[in-house]
């Protein structure tokens, strides 16, 4: 699905608009994409629409991660040939070294979006304003909603980003399954930065309705399940792969 689209709906929703509507489409700074004047927000979108589940070199760097753990005796399961395997089992470093790998197209995203935002309030000159980052997964079937938490939690823990107060994830054309029941789920991930103010729960709350109403429609059915907090369902569901 086109994600930016499909988020307008719900921005104007919420009585938001484009930033380009007052900047235009190409302004001498790097604007963000949306604000909400009357909530003092200015939020950027980020979509991941590649998927890294298939990169060569990531493959290649997981492999020599997964035979170190082989040779050490450490690797719960033995795999031959190409597989698709998740973290669960194996040991505390080996899992941090597979998040640290996909961990860089997020950071990459919420450095620039804080660069974005920062430039965006000093644009309207609304330095209190707060800053909002949306990360969507379109399509990045290796990063399931458990890791995407983590990530979004330790990298928001960082001072470099001080314009993002709050950031939410969303699974938008990348569905997560449970592996049990092979119910489908769309998840629904808020964090907050330590040290700043939040944005509200009640826009937040709004935005999400606006979110899972508008799915729906795009869906044709109701297939969502909001997912805040719950570590221990997300540490359960498994992204869709694409058959």
């Amino acid at each position: 699905m086109n994600v930016e689209d499909e988020i307008q709906v719900c921005v104007e929703l919420l009585g938001g608009e484009r930033v380009s509507k007052t900047f235009g489409e190409s302004p001498s700074f790097q604007d963000a994409d949306f604000i909400f004047k009357d909530y003092g927000i200015i939020s950027e979108l980020k979509s991941l629409e590649e998927d890294k589940i298939n990169d060569d070199l990531n493959i290649e760097k997981v492999s020599k991660l997964y035979l170190k753990e082989l040779e050490a005796n450490k690797a719960p399961v033995i795999a031959f040939g190409t597989v698709n395997m998740s973290t669960k089992g194996f040991s505390e470093g080996f899992t941090r070294s597979v998040i640290d790998i996909y961990k860089k197209p997020i950071q990459g995203a919420i450095k620039k979006a804080n660069r974005q935002i920062r430039e965006t309030k000093q644009a309207f000159e609304q330095p209190k304003f707060q800053g909002l980052l949306i990360v969507a997964n379109n399509n990045h079937s290796a990063l399931d909603p458990w890791h995407a938490n983590f990530i979004l939690e330790e990298l928001l823990s960082k001072p470099d980003y001080s314009s993002v107060n709050s950031a939410v994830y969303l699974t938008a054309g990348q569905a997560s399954i449970h592996p049990e029941t092979g119910e489908e789920y769309s998840v629904w991930i808020v964090k907050h930065r330590n040290g700043l103010s939040q944005v509200s729960d009640d826009f937040l709350e709004g935005l999400r309705q606006a979110w899972f109403t508008h799915f729906t429609k795009i869906k044709g059915e109701e297939s969502h399940f909001e997912l805040s907090a719950n570590k221990d369902m997300l540490a359960i569901l498994e992204n869709k792969k694409t058959e």
